[in-house]
């Protein structure tokens, strides 16, 4: 149910300026305060491009 919930946070939060929603598989490892200084030109929604190379799983052996 509240898998769409990130979708609303804008309405759910309307006076903040900048909202970072980070999914639950996601580990951060570095400082994430560049992010607040990324211009996104009104934008509402930003993202970064990921898995542009090929997909390795790692397998045991």
């Amino acid at each position: 149910m509240l898998n769409h919930l990130r979708f609303y946070l804008p309405l759910i939060y309307p006076k903040l300026d900048k909202i970072l929603f980070l999914d639950d598989d996601i580990v951060v490892q570095k400082d994430l305060t560049l992010f607040w200084s990324i211009d996104r030109h009104g934008k509402v929604n930003g993202a970064v491009e990921c898995c542009g190379e090929s997909f390795h799983r790692l397998v045991s052996t």
